[in-house]
């Protein structure tokens, strides 16, 4: 990741932070949010997940599970105040926006920082600090 030192003085006092990842997410999807969040927890971050669809039940023993939101008709008011609120955004196993499809916009026009990490061919210009390795499997 370029400017790394820039995102450690960014995380280094506690924000808002949102953690999103594709639609229809996968196992790689939800571990590396969840797992990204309890670490940023531990760092005194307030920390949400946020799903842009739902995803197989059989996800849900992942530690943290029980707090993710899931993006839908019932949940896009407060989706997009935590958006809206949010200092930093954190992208994970997606290459572009599109990939979060009704959440792309709210995201985009977002003021936070945003941040991708992920492992995908060709990522898009969105986020202001990216890390992306193709050669790995996996964005966990």
């Amino acid at each position: 990741m370029q400017r790394l030192d820039e995102l450690k003085a960014l995380l280094s006092s506690p924000k808002r932070v949102v953690i999103t990842t594709h639609h229809k997410p996968d196992a790689d999807a939800l571990g590396s949010s969840l797992g990204l969040a309890g670490y940023l927890q531990k760092k005194n971050h307030h920390v949400t997940v946020i799903t842009p669809s739902d995803y197989p039940k059989f996800l849900d023993w992942m530690p943290g599970n029980e707090t993710v939101i899931e993006y839908s008709e019932k949940t896009k008011n407060a989706v997009y105040q935590l958006v809206k609120d949010a200092e930093v955004i954190f992208c994970l196993d997606f290459n572009a926006l599109s990939r979060i499809q009704d959440m792309a916009a709210m995201v985009h026009q977002s003021d936070a920082t945003k941040v991708m990490i992920d492992h995908h061919l060709q990522p898009e210009d969105f986020a202001q600090f990216v890390y992306s390795d193709t050669t790995a499997a996996a964005t966990a």
